[in-house]
């Protein structure tokens, strides 16, 4: 602020002006900025993406399935609903292990 008020004293209005390019400085920004924004958004994408937040999301496509039959009595869903959530325990279980192995971990980031 103080430069550009000296600026303003010295009658220098070529550098003055260009001080406020508003289009220069955001092409700078934006220059630095979206590398940083794409690595985030890609970070996000495989964190949310994994085998276990797919496993989660069929399981609760299932349940609602069950939830909303006409056919079944409110026990029988029940029932089906407890019956899912083991069965999909054990597959979130299993995917787990799976990743703890040391190769698994780059067997995955290399697949996405």
């Amino acid at each position: 602020l103080e430069w550009r008020a000296g600026m303003a004293e010295s009658l220098n209005y070529e550098e003055l002006s260009a001080s406020f390019d508003v289009e220069k400085i955001q092409k700078y920004r934006n220059a630095l900025l979206i590398p940083l924004f794409t690595e985030i958004k890609s970070a996000i994408k495989h964190l949310t993406h994994s085998r276990q937040y797919e496993i989660l999301n069929d399981f609760e496509a299932a349940k609602a399935t069950v939830l909303t039959s006409a056919t079944l009595s409110k026990a029988e869903k029940v029932a089906k609903v407890e019956s899912l959530k083991e069965k999909y325990r054990l597959l979130l279980e299993i995917s787990r292990m799976d990743d703890k192995k040391p190769n698994a971990a780059i067997k995955i980031m290399t697949t996405q």
